[in-house]
């Protein structure tokens, strides 16, 4: 999903409709990221008002590098090398394991809580 952060705060509802969701805010579709995730659905969302304002997709850089681009500092953690790991690499045991290993977080959580959970990092090797 391409989207703003509007729809960043929708995704709790996307997450009962879709096991994975690959969220990225952007006012792009960055179709690189479409080719090498090959969803079966593509969503993108961004608030009207941005519309005027938004440059065309051919200007778009890199998905991966977007918030490099803008000169914003980003220092992810092993989850996040470790889900974009899995989630390059569908039909591997990696990616298998990483989304068996949310399955159970999932399973674990109180309900009230939603389907968030934090991984330890080796459930994502």
């Amino acid at each position: 999903m391409f989207c703003d952060s509007f729809a960043m705060g929708c995704i709790d509802i996307f997450s009962l409709f879709f096991r994975e969701i690959l969220l990225v805010r952007t006012p792009f579709f960055h179709s690189e990221l479409a080719r090498d995730f090959q969803p079966t659905h593509v969503l993108s969302s961004n608030v009207e008002r941005y519309l005027p304002n938004t440059p065309t997709d051919r200007e778009a850089p890199v998905g991966l590098l977007f918030p490099n681009v803008l000169g914003k500092t980003v220092t992810p953690d092993v989850g996040y090398y470790g889900a974009l790991n899995a989630q390059l690499r569908p039909g591997t045991l990696v990616y298998e394991r990483f989304f068996q290993a949310i399955d159970l977080v999932k399973q674990e959580a109180p309900a009230a809580s939603g389907p968030t959970g934090k991984l330890h990092k080796s459930e994502l090797a």
